[in-house]
C-alpha cells in the first residue's frame, strides 16, 4: 500500500513539471511575438561578396580594405559609381584592381582632404547624411587610413636639402668683458640704469646696465650683432625711440 502511494506521487510531480514547462514555453512564445525588432542599415558591403580578381598589389588590397569596401554599398556610392555606371567607376564591384585605378586620379596622397573625392561630396554631391562637411571628413579618414597602410603604402615626407651658403668670417663674443667695459658698458650705466638693473624701481631685464662689467656683458650679448652692429637691438630700440 505504501509503495503504490509512492507511484502516484512520482506522476504527479512529473505532470506538475510538465504543465510548467509547457506554459513557460507559451510565455516566452507570446512576449517573442509582442517584441518589435528594427535592424541597424547596413553601411558596409561584406568583403565576402567579392568575387572578381585578387589585388594585383598591396597598395591596392590597403585600398580595398580601407577605402573601396566601405563606399561601394548601394547606399553611398555603390548606386551611381558602380559597375556599369557613370564615371568614375571607382567602387565597381567586379574589379577592384579597375576600381582602384579610376580612383587614384582623384586622391591626394600628401593632403587626404584636398582630394577630388572628398571635396566634391563636401561642396554638396551626394553625401549619404544630412551633412555634406561629415561625409567629406569619413572619407578623409578612409583615405588617410588606406594611404598610411603598409610599408609600401606610407604617407612619404618629402625632405628638401637646405639650400647651401659658402662659410664666410663670422664674428666672435671675446671671452672677457674687457672690451665691452671699455667701450659700450660706460654708455648703458649712463643712460640705461634706470631701467635694466635688478635694482631699478621698475627692473626691465635684460640687466646690461648692471654696475658689474661681467654681469652686464652676459646680459647683453642677446641685443648685439657683432656682424652688422647697426641691427643690434641696443641700436635699433633706440630708432625706435625708445628712452
Amino acid at each position: 500500500m505504501h509503495k503504490r502511494n509512492n507511484t502516484k506521487h512520482g506522476w504527479a510531480v512529473r505532470l506538475i513539471a510538465l504543465s510548467a514547462a509547457t506554459l513557460s514555453g507559451l510565455w516566452l512564445q507570446g512576449c517573442q511575438d509582442g517584441v518589435s525588432s528594427s535592424s541597424t542599415p547596413q553601411t558596409d558591403v561584406s568583403a565576402n561578396d567579392y568575387n572578381g580578381p585578387d589585388p594585383r598589389n598591396d597598395d591596392v588590397q590597403d585600398f580595398r580594405i580601407n577605402l573601396w569596401q566601405h563606399l561601394r554599398g548601394e547606399d553611398r556610392c555603390g548606386a551611381c559609381h558602380g559597375t556599369g555606371a557613370q564615371a568614375p567607376v571607382f567602387v565597381r564591384d567586379d574589379n577592384v584592381n579597375l576600381a582602384y585605378d579610376a580612383t587614384t586620379p582623384y586622391i591626394d596622397r600628401a593632403d587626404p582632404d584636398q582630394s577630388s573625392l572628398v571635396t566634391k561630396v563636401a561642396n554638396g554631391h551626394n553625401c549619404w547624411v544630412a551633412n555634406d562637411t561629415v561625409c567629406a571628413s569619413i572619407i578623409t579618414t578612409y583615405i588617410e587610413s588606406w594611404v598610411g597602410t603598409g610599408a609600401s603604402t606610407g604617407r612619404e615626407i618629402e625632405l628638401e636639402a637646405p639650400v647651401e651658403n659658402e662659410v664666410g668670417e663670422s664674428k666672435q663674443f671675446p671671452d672677457d668683458s674687457t672690451l665691452f667695459a671699455t667701450h659700450v658698458h660706460p654708455l648703458l650705466t649712463q643712460y640705461c640704469i634706470e631701467c635694466h638693473v635688478e635694482t631699478a624701481s621698475s627692473p626691465q631685464s635684460p640687466y646690461f646696465s648692471d654696475t658689474d662689467a661681467d654681469v652686464a656683458y652676459a646680459a647683453v650679448k642677446n641685443s648685439i650683432d657683432l656682424d652688422t652692429p647697426n641691427n643690434s637691438r641696443l641700436v635699433q630700440r633706440l630708432i625706435e625711440l625708445h628712452n
